[in-house]
């Protein structure tokens, strides 16, 4: 049996010598990159002590809170927005450490790398190769003739973390296709919803949402953002975008779930057991394909980070897209389908 131990400032001592430099702001990406790697083994991983104070995930109080956006930004004014402004990224490694604070992982822990406390690794996806995503997912939704009697288009990111995606979407996107910019469908506003389990990453993500407020980019809604749907948004809400933050696990929002036309998980250290020759990618879980699909209505797209849906629960793989990010050497993106019947 292999074994793998991680200090800070040593390397991966089972032939990745050389491989991956370990920093303090690092470290956390790589363990992703070495649960790519050992995926198979029955390796495991001890993680370092930093003398960070380390606190327990706890998701027992269910919260939400929904802002609306002022006006719409342009994708390069809205990621700089996001990077020098709201979440600067000089900064990132503390937010690379509140997530570490939020696995709740005592130093000197050996862990199989499919443990699922890594899945609440924190790190923060392009948001330019989430567009490239997106807008490819979006081609997979349904027509403008059937999407035109939606008033809105329900968006839903997976392990939100600190909010980022949420807010850059909700500051970005309008319509329900990409190339939607030259039909009347191009006033529909987006509902933007973000779950996250940990609530010291949920708190983070609404100091984030105040900050934004500050900069007069969002407002507080007073809507109740755990049961706004489709059926019960006020005309505000059909013409602004908005940004709602969850706190719990996914499973506990059903009905927000049942809502989605689009969801989007950065999966990407997410346990897969099981490698798909016919997929040519590693699966989800039930944990995850099982749960969605019971929730998703059908026809809902679906995109993931370089892990795929399992099709037993109905998800139809139907494009893949590779994008940058520097941080795992590269993701691949797959869009999926629901087909429930």
């Amino acid at each position: 049996m292999a074994r793998t131990t991680m200090d800070k400032g040593a390397h991966c001592r089972t032939g990745c010598r050389g491989l991956l430099s370990l920093s303090l702001w690092s470290w956390v990406v790589e363990v992703c990159v070495l649960q790519s790697l050992l995926q198979h083994t029955e390796a495991f991983i001890v993680f370092p002590s930093t003398g960070r104070r380390n606190f327990q995930c706890k998701a027992s109080a269910e919260s939400s809170s929904t802002f609306s956006t002022k006006s719409l930004l342009g994708r390069e004014e809205a990621q700089s927005v996001i990077n020098n402004v709201l979440m600067p990224q000089d900064l990132y490694g503390d937010r690379i450490g509140l997530g570490r604070d939020a696995q709740g992982i005592e130093a000197g822990t050996a862990l199989d790398p499919n443990d699922p406390r890594l899945a609440m690794t924190y790190a923060e996806f392009p948001l330019t190769s989430l567009d490239q995503l997106i807008d490819l997912g979006l081609e997979h939704m349904p027509s403008k003739s059937q999407a035109a009697s939606r008033p809105t288009t329900c968006m839903i990111d997976l392990g939100s973390g600190c909010g980022r995606i949420g807010l850059y979407l909700a500051m970005t996107r309008r319509g329900g296709n990409p190339d939607d910019s030259s039909s009347s469908s191009s006033s529909k506003a987006w509902n933007l919803h973000g779950i996250e389990i940990s609530d010291i990453l949920h708190h983070e993500a609404l100091g984030y949402c105040q900050k934004a407020v500050e900069h007069d980019l969002i407002y507080p809604s007073f809507s109740s953002a755990s049961t706004t749907t489709t059926n019960t948004m006020s005309s505000e809400e059909e013409t602004n975008n908005t940004l709602s933050l969850h706190l719990g696990p996914a499973d506990n929002f059903g009905n927000l779930l049942s809502e989605a036309d689009c969801i989007f998980a950065y999966s990407t250290v997410f346990s897969a057991k099981v490698f798909s020759p016919e997929l040519r990618a590693l699966m989800l879980g039930p944990e995850w394909s099982q749960m969605l699909g019971k929730f998703c209505k059908d026809g809902c797209v679906a995109i993931t980070t370089d892990r795929a849906l399992d099709p037993t629960y109905g998800w139809q793989l139907v494009d893949r897209l590779d994008v940058e990010n520097r941080e795992v050497f590269g993701t691949t993106g797959y869009v999926h389908i629901l087909k429930k019947q």
